[in-house]
């Protein structure tokens, strides 16, 4: 998918969301989570090459492969729950966007802690 195709739905979404709006409220936010739903479909695709190169380059860097798996992990978190928190911003819910965020941090904490608790073991053993 190119670029431009990108920006072409973004726009058009962006557009009839506008349009809409004027007339069904409802409607037009179906719209932007149809858009936004579009939208993510293109990037995952794009995401998928990443990843693939991203392993490929971890082959000739040695590190194990779960750093590289909880990085993704986490940059998806913070995807996914940015998303919801602007679908609910838009859908004029500020209140259920901030609880939204705090629990893609909550998760994002959550996700990281078998990492600094590696990192502890290690700074630990080189201490000793």
């Amino acid at each position: 998918m190119s670029y431009g195709a990108i920006l072409g739905v973004a726009l058009l979404t962006a557009v009839a969301c506008l349009l809409l709006r004027q007339y069904n409220p409802v409607a037009g936010l179906g719209v932007a989570m149809a858009g936004g739903a579009v939208l993510l479909l293109f990037v995952l695709g794009i995401a998928t090459d990443l990843i693939t190169y991203g392993k490929e380059l971890l082959r000739y860097i040695g590190p194990d492969e779960q750093w590289f798996s909880l990085l993704i992990k986490a940059l998806g978190i913070s995807y996914l729950f940015k998303f919801g928190a602007d679908l609910s911003r838009d859908a004029g819910e500020t209140a259920v966007a901030g609880y939204v965020e705090t629990a893609g941090k909550v998760l994002m904490v959550a996700l990281s802690l078998p990492w600094l608790t590696q990192i502890v073991k290690t700074v630990a053993e080189l201490l000793q």
